[in-house]
């Protein structure tokens, strides 16, 4: 198998940390034209190492995992980074999506070839807050250049149940031998309701993220009784979010859409 590669290094990289949009409304009218261009039943394709799309998930009414708030999670960041996604394919965007599936896969595909060139997320330091079992987000989210660490309950060792080289019982392939490490070494296994689960995050982590994200975090499904090591978290991830955020960082809960949805740091 090849050396480990660690994740993108933020002081050795050109950064777009200067480009995080501080001007909230601005951020939510770029996300509705994403969303309204890419709805959460038809996503863009946005692909894992392992070819997983980013929001579909295979497991039935009971899932979590993957779900359509994760593109959304996705969207948001775009939103948020300028020069992201140009004006121009924005006004393009906000054209089309007046009608329903006005876009094509192809132009679809077009578009996540377009946004992986750009790379708009080197040197952003990112928190997937309960990033479950099947972590495509934070996948996808490194393929754009962030630098990305999970926080859950579930152990590394059972995220790696997930790989499809397990399932195809097979030796993983070196490129993603180097996806595996990179993705075990960035995961925090903490229940996110404990009292010292900030001081847990900032001894793997650090502080200074530019995004701390999460969806699902209030769930009440049972997860001793269906298989999974017990519960995910708690609500209060705005919280964990403010100790661990630095100056212009963001927070966006995709579960819900009022007022408390997301905060830029002060």
């Amino acid at each position: 198998m090849g050396e480990f590669q660690p994740q993108n290094n933020i002081e050795n990289k050109e950064t777009n940390r200067e480009k995080i949009i501080q001007d909230g409304e601005l951020i939510l009218s770029r996300l509705n034209i994403l969303e309204r261009a890419f709805p959460l039943d038809d996503p863009a394709p946005f692909k894992d190492f392992e070819g997983s799309t980013l929001g579909w998930n295979y497991e039935g009414q009971w899932a979590i995992y993957n779900t359509h708030l994760s593109e959304r999670q996705l969207l948001f960041l775009l939103a948020a980074v300028a020069d992201s996604v140009s004006g121009e394919v924005l006004d393009s965007l906000k054209n089309r999506s007046k009608w329903a599936n006005a876009l094509s896969y192809e132009e679809k595909e077009d578009f996540v070839k377009e946004v992986e060139q750009k790379q708009p997320f080197v040197g952003l330091k990112v928190l997937d807050l309960g990033c479950g079992k099947w972590p495509v987000l934070a996948r996808v989210m490194r393929k754009l250049g962030a630098t990305v660490y999970t926080a859950d309950q579930i152990s590394k060792e059972y995220i790696a149940k997930r790989y499809i080289h397990n399932l195809e019982k097979r030796e993983p392939k070196e490129s993603e031998e180097r996806e595996i490490k990179t993705e075990q070494a960035s995961h925090i296994q903490v229940n996110l309701s404990d009292r010292d689960a900030v001081k847990k995050i900032e001894e793997i982590a650090g502080v200074n993220f530019d995004y701390v994200t999460e969806s699902n975090l209030d769930t009440d499904f049972d997860y001793e009784k269906y298989g999974a090591p017990g519960a995910m978290g708690t609500t209060a991830g705005s919280g964990l979010a403010s100790k661990l955020l630095r100056k212009g960082g963001i927070y966006f809960n995709a579960s819900t859409g009022d007022e408390n949805q997301f905060f830029i740091q002060k």
